[in-house]
This record gives C-alpha cells, structure tokens and sequence, in this order.
C-alpha cells in the first residue's frame, strides 16, 4: 500500500503544492529558493554533493493550500482509476481464479499475468491515494480538537500518513473557534 513517509511522496506532495499554489508566486519563489540555497550550502559545508532537489522544499505552506493539493490529489488518482477497463475487485477476482484453476484451463500468459499483478498494484496506490485525500479533505475542515479525534477514529485509514497527518496537517488546522469556511 501507500507509505507517506517515503521521500517520493514527499516530492510529489512538493510538486503538488506548487501546482495548485494560488498565492504571491514571488513570495513562495524566495521562500522555495531560500530553502535550496540553505540546503546547498549546508551539504557543501558538510563536504556533500548531493543536498535534494528543488522539488524537496517547497513544504507545507497554509491550510488552504494543503487542503488544495489534496484535492488536486483526488481528481488525478480519480482520472487514473477511470482509465482502466477493470476495477480492483475484478482484477483481484481474475488472478484468483487462474490461481484456483488447474493448470490445462489457466487463461493468462505469464506476461497477462503479471500485466495484472502490475495493474493491481497501481490501482492499490490510487485507491490509497484516494481514501487518504477524501479523509484528510474532511478532517481539514474540523477543529484542530474534532480533527484528532476524527484521526484517532480513523487510524486504520491514516496509518501509514499519521507521521504526515499528526505533524504536517493537523498543526495548520486552527484551534477552536477560528473559521476556516474558505476551505
């Protein structure tokens, strides 16, 4: 499944910021660059070529463009699950009979086969995708006290995002009594 503790995610989530980003774009070019420069000049002090790219700092900036990201994270792993002439469940029902059946009625080349498990796994990332965006869309629009205990209630949904959820999202959510509607 899904990890966002990986740094591709970290990335993607970078380059999605910057995508949907509606803000001073000046602003967030100083913001961006200053990182990078920061970066760059601590892996030279520190005697290292490699420091990121300068999709690794554009970080979370506002709720709103969080929130804005993770929409636009759900119209695309939206898209992509309709590409496909199949769902999950008739792709995971089409490996398990071949897997039951006896060796002269197996339908599926070793390529088909694997062009499945292949396409199984891209759709587990989407529905991931997916499911963490339509959770974290609606935890956004909580209190920071309703959205940890919709989180806690959640957990199984949020697992492999509660590092991202408890430390990057749930900060930018305001206290009780601040109004969000805009989200």
């Amino acid at each position: 499944m899904g990890n966002m503790k990986e740094k591709v995610m970290e990335n993607f989530l970078s380059w999605i910021r910057f995508v949907v980003y509606d803000g001073d774009l000046d602003e967030l070019y100083v913001r961006v660059t200053a990182a990078y420069d920061a970066a760059k000049a601590a892996a030279a002090a520190e005697g290292k070529k490699k420091f990121g790219s300068i999709g690794d700092f554009v970080k979370p900036i506002d709720l709103h463009t969080e929130v804005r990201a993770w929409r636009k994270i759900h119209q695309i792993a939206t898209e992509a699950l309709a590409k496909y002439p199949t769902t999950l469940d008739e792709d995971k029902a089409l490996l398990a009979k071949e897997d039951a059946a006896a060796p002269a009625d197996k339908t599926l080349t070793y390529n088909t086969r694997n062009c499945v498990l292949l396409r199984v796994g891209e759709k587990k990332i989407l529905n991931f995708l997916l499911d963490t965006a339509t959770n974290i869309v609606e935890i956004a629009q909580m209190t920071r006290k309703g959205a940890i205990g919709a989180m806690m209630k959640r957990h199984k949904i949020f697992k492999p995002s509660m590092a991202y959820v408890k430390g990057t999202l749930v900060p930018l959510i305001p206290e009780a009594g601040t109004t969000h509607d805009e989200l």
